[in-house]
């Protein structure tokens, strides 16, 4: 049973914190929850949605948080764009993918390969990556199986550690008391 939303929200505030970070990065706006449950706690909040619906939403709802940024489009066309204006280290939540009616479905169902991509290329290397919806790994379509990810990053980032907690793939770089 994958864990509540107020939890998932919770762990991103844990994370942004524990490695003092002012930056959060979303893929899946879907709703805006995520959003609205960590506003306040970063200077600077970047949010992809594909669904132009759910995208025209949460621009209502977040028309005055001028340090919430909000793109329409496909993540892995959008984010590299994101990464070039991102100067410090961030907290991803990549949290992308076809989830059925009521949600876009782009070119592949979840873009999550593609995204790890570019934020393991990007210049800054100590991002903090959390990936919801852990039990889809390799086992729907276009989800990488878990041991993949895991090579994926840690071939490029072999100062991370890594690990799968309450349906949440958690990737960091070592902290000596962390």
């Amino acid at each position: 049973m994958p864990p509540p939303n107020v939890y998932k929200q919770t762990t991103v505030q844990e994370y942004g914190r524990r490695f003092g970070l002012n930056t959060l990065i979303e893929t899946g706006t879907y709703y805006g929850a995520m959003l609205l449950a960590t506003r306040s706690q970063f200077d600077r909040i970047y949010s992809i949605e594909l669904d132009a619906r759910l995208h025209r939403r949460a621009c209502r709802l977040f028309a005055g948080d001028a340090h919430v940024e909000l793109a329409n489009g496909d993540s892995t066309e959008r984010l590299g764009a994101i990464l070039d204006r991102v100067q410090e280290p961030a907290l991803f939540w990549l949290d992308a993918h076809y989830s059925g009616q009521g949600t876009a479905r782009g070119t592949v169902d979840t873009p999550v390969a593609a995204e790890l991509n570019l934020i393991l290329s990007h210049t800054v290397r100590d991002h903090v990556i959390l990936i919801d919806d852990a039990s889809d790994f390799g086992r729907l379509p276009d989800y990488p199986a878990i041991d993949n990810v895991r090579q994926v990053i840690l071939a490029r980032r072999s100062d991370y550690e890594f690990e799968v907690r309450d349906n949440i793939i958690r990737s960091h770089p070592r902290r000596p008391n962390g």
